[in-house]
């Protein structure tokens, strides 16, 4: 299985999480929201139901990676699996990669379509199957992926701080502006489970 397979770039990065990104973002958010769900032992927690309320998918929004998969994935080829953790480590201590729910957010549609444009525009996203017109970071990362391993950890960590950063800002602006960002979330069942806890601490 090479570079150049979604699968591959997912497995190297971020091991043992779900192969979709909408998937390893639902199971992350449900394993650090666990307590929302109110048991016969055991009362709602509000804070994790609030941070699953702001955090959960809706309507037609999908999972994107602010450190796009396959574009950090093309730095990986031809290593060995103790290189590839290396490389895997470094660019992990610069930021989350893979599908680690902080390199995930979610988007609605048309706002993704949006940022993928931005990205390859700007030259901060590379896809396996592109071979001409190369620039800024997709041509470094190619030109990487046949040096060193410590050449690789370089570029990769030029990546992370500087086109994950840009991304982020450009993320941010789409977001800012959708028209789904000025939808009220409906949060009574935070302050609902809030005032039993108030309650069972006699405030």
């Amino acid at each position: 299985m090479g570079v150049n397979n979604r699968k591959f770039s997912r497995d190297v990065q971020s091991p043992g999480l779900a192969d979709s990104a909408a998937g390893a973002y639902t199971a992350q958010l449900n394993g650090i929201t666990r307590n929302r769900k109110a048991t016969k032992t055991r009362m709602a927690d509000p804070d994790a139901m609030l941070v699953y309320e702001l955090m959960k998918r809706r309507g037609d929004e999908e999972a994107h990676h602010k450190a796009i998969l396959n574009t950090l994935g093309v730095l990986y080829k031809g290593l060995n699996e103790a290189d590839s953790n290396k490389l895997t480590a470094h660019l992990k201590a610069q930021g989350s990669i893979g599908n680690n729910i902080l390199n995930l957010i979610n988007m609605p549609k048309d706002a993704h379509i949006s940022i993928h444009q931005i990205t390859k525009g700007l030259g901060h996203e590379y896809h396996p199957t592109q071979k001409n017109n190369l620039r800024g970071f997709q041509q470094d990362l190619v030109d990487a992926s046949e040096m060193p391993l410590e050449y690789r950890m370089h570029i990769g960590e030029q990546y992370m701080k500087t086109a994950v950063s840009e991304m982020r800002n450009d993320i941010d602006d789409l977001l800012t502006a959708h028209p789904s960002m000025q939808e009220k979330l409906d949060m009574s069942g935070v302050r609902a489970a809030q005032a039993l806890k108030d309650a069972a601490e006699g405030k």
